[in-house]
């Protein structure tokens, strides 16, 4: 797994549930496109958030202390967060999770959270490794367990 140090100006209202839910206990991480993004030098327009260590209640009781948030849905560990500093729309909130086929087509997934996950083993879920790359809000540290950021640089799309 590569650790590589870089900084990813958060909004405010992002930067608070990162305090917030590491107040609480939880280790929060940025994912998915927005490291990505923001590794190439982009503009970051959507910031998703991945904590691990904390239930979904203590998730959801220490975000409802400062937001609107309500659970995307039954089926996903997965929380919205609107009406924050800095960020227009919604902020998703996500637990890592355990995915398992059901049944037919994209509704037939369990999704079951599971906050204690390793950390590779949740970013193993997501399609790229260059969208597998996490950001420790705490540490300001990249963990890229699948070589996304060399894939970035090599110009490739490699699934993980």
């Amino acid at each position: 797994m590569t650790n590589l140090a870089r900084v990813i100006d958060l909004p405010e209202g992002v930067a608070l549930c990162g305090e917030v839910l590491a107040r609480e206990g939880g280790r929060v991480f940025v994912v998915g496109g927005a490291v990505r993004d923001a590794f190439l030098g982009r503009p970051v327009k959507d910031y998703d958030l991945e904590v691990f260590g904390l239930s979904a209640d203590a998730v959801l009781n220490a975000l409802r202390g400062i937001a609107r948030t309500e659970p995307a849905g039954d089926s996903f560990p997965v929380f919205k967060v609107a009406g924050l500093p800095g960020i227009s729309g919604q902020l998703d909130v996500a637990l890592p999770r355990r995915d398992s086929k059901k049944g037919p087509g994209h509704r037939g997934i369990e999704a079951v959270a599971d906050p204690l996950m390793p950390i590779e083993e949740a970013a193993r879920r997501r399609d790229f490794t260059i969208n597998a790359m996490m950001w420790d809000v705490a540490t300001r540290v990249v963990i890229d367990p699948f070589g996304g950021a060399r894939d970035l640089e090599m110009g490739l799309l490699r699934v993980v």
